[in-house]
């Protein structure tokens, strides 16, 4: 199951047995409040699910897929986030000081998956 941005999913394949695409809405598996409120993710996602689906999600910029291994993370800015599989956990970090979160245009947190 991919858990991803509200409005990305575009579009998936059908398999030959003419098996569909689930396509559902959830709520933002972040560990804490304030990480749902800051981890730049909506509070209501989008959950992709189905047998050897290839499902079209819809970005702006680079994607980058990045497999991380058990007891791995990866901090990243919240906004540059498209999905992840679920069971992926998320939290948020400070940027910095206060002078880095103010002046430096960062922003207060990171998303940490």
């Amino acid at each position: 199951k991919i858990v991803a941005l509200r409005d990305s999913f575009l579009c998936s394949t059908i398999t030959p047995s003419g098996e569909e695409t689930d396509i559902g809405a959830g709520f933002n598996p972040a560990n804490s409040v304030i990480a749902s409120c800051c981890s730049g993710f909506d509070f209501i996602v989008q959950t992709i699910h189905g047998p050897g689906t290839i499902a079209f999600l819809m970005a702006m910029g680079t994607v980058i897929t990045k497999t991380l291994e058990s007891g791995e993370s990866i901090l990243i800015d919240g906004d540059s986030l498209l999905c992840f599989e679920e069971g992926v956990q998320i939290e948020i970090e400070a940027v910095g000081s206060i002078a880095t979160m103010c002046c430096a245009g960062e922003g207060l947190f990171n998303t940490k998956l």
